[in-house]
């Protein structure tokens, strides 16, 4: 009999030798972006419950049970399909498809396409959705429906009625991995979720939940709006608004910050389809219309819309209740400074320091 012993594996690359290594980072892919991907379907092909977790996202949930060809989703055998090649020409690739059958019968498929867990371009999305359910491209789909999910670091507001499109987030995925790492459900199974979540948790360093306390940003066009509305938006992957994740946000008036507000949600608004507007409403109706009216005001006081150089946007849904005064009205030097600032938390509470210095914090 073989002696019960303990062992770890380390695998020696740029950033990535002063913790224990995982089993997917043996993974080939020419980026983290390929190679998530590919774990994310292995994962997902050797672990039924975190498939059925991830059904259960409300988003995935409530499409399948709206679409009146699909009685039910009941399946008792799937197939997972990573990087599928397309039929014909131009070749095409889809991330992730997942086919569910009963009985033998395929009765619905599921396509990914999934994005970095970083903040990456998301801007065409909607076309490589359409593409990758394009049934002249895949005609092996063609009797069942299919769904189509971007998987990507904040939600996304799909505005086009052609198809079943949705969003779902890293954070949903990480939560669900989070969850199931509590309770024991297989060896098999407890060893994969927890070697996948320590990888998507570590991947290129960066991948944090929070990586500074607070962004500080300048809004003396848009102050008064922001606090009426508790939301703040921005052009999504514009230079100098690619910030990184925060607990919380604050507002600079000619350099003051006032107050601190919690990040309640991120949502990323594609605005270049007529129905943005009624897709917004029904996939996020608690936030909407204060997202409408936001942006509304500020194309009226500012054109807002017709000024900038996207039509994608992203707005951060401050917390009404959850806030603190800065009584002190810190400030930075230089009230020109127009980029996202960091700080951490101690440094904008700290009564003492009347001005904060934002050398290193700068956002480029």
């Amino acid at each position: 009999m073989v002696k019960q012993v303990k062992s770890s594996f380390k695998l020696y690359q740029k950033f990535n030798s002063n913790s224990e290594s995982t089993l997917f980072e043996l993974v080939s892919g020419k980026n983290n972006e390929t190679k998530q991907t590919k774990c994310l379907a292995f994962l997902i092909s050797k672990s039924p419950t975190v498939l059925s977790k991830i059904l259960k996202i409300s988003n995935i949930k409530n499409t399948l049970k709206n679409i009146e060809s699909l009685k039910n989703y009941n399946y008792d055998f799937y197939r997972v399909d990573a990087e599928m090649i397309s039929e014909g020409t131009p070749r095409i690739r889809r991330d992730i498809t997942i086919s569910f059958y009963k009985e033998n019968k395929m009765k619905f498929v599921i396509v990914i396409e999934a994005k970095s867990v970083l903040i990456k371009n998301v801007n065409r999305l909607t076309p490589q959705l359409e593409q990758y359910l394009d049934k002249r491209h895949y005609s092996l789909d063609t009797p069942v429906p299919i769904v189509g999910v971007a998987l990507s670091k904040y939600p996304y507001i799909f505005s086009t009625e052609k198809n079943h499109f949705i969003s779902i987030t890293w954070l949903e995925i990480i939560n669900i991995l989070y969850e199931l790492r509590k309770t024991h459900i297989t060896d098999y199974e407890d060893f994969l979720i927890d070697e996948y979540f320590k990888f998507i948790t570590g991947v290129d360093t960066e991948m944090k939940f929070f990586e500074q306390e607070v962004l500080s940003v300048s809004a003396s066009t848009s102050f008064d709006s922001i606090v009426k509305y508790h939301i703040h938006g921005c052009p999504h992957n514009q230079r100098g608004y690619k910030y990184k994740d925060t607990l919380f946000i604050t507002f600079r008036k000619s350099g003051v910050m006032n107050k601190l507000y919690k990040i309640e949600e991120v949502l990323v608004v594609d605005t270049s389809f007529a129905s943005y507007e009624t897709e917004l409403k029904k996939s996020h109706p608690h936030v909407a219309n204060r997202i409408l009216d936001y942006m509304k005001e500020e194309d009226v006081k500012n054109n807002w819309l017709k000024n900038a150089k996207t039509k994608i946007y992203r707005f951060y849904v401050l917390s009404k209740k959850e806030s603190i005064e800065l009584l002190h009205k810190p400030r930075i030097p230089n009230s020109s400074v127009r980029n996202g600032i960091y700080f951490n938390l101690s440094e904008l509470l700290d009564t003492t320091i009347p001005f904060v210095k934002t050398s290193s914090k700068i956002q480029v």
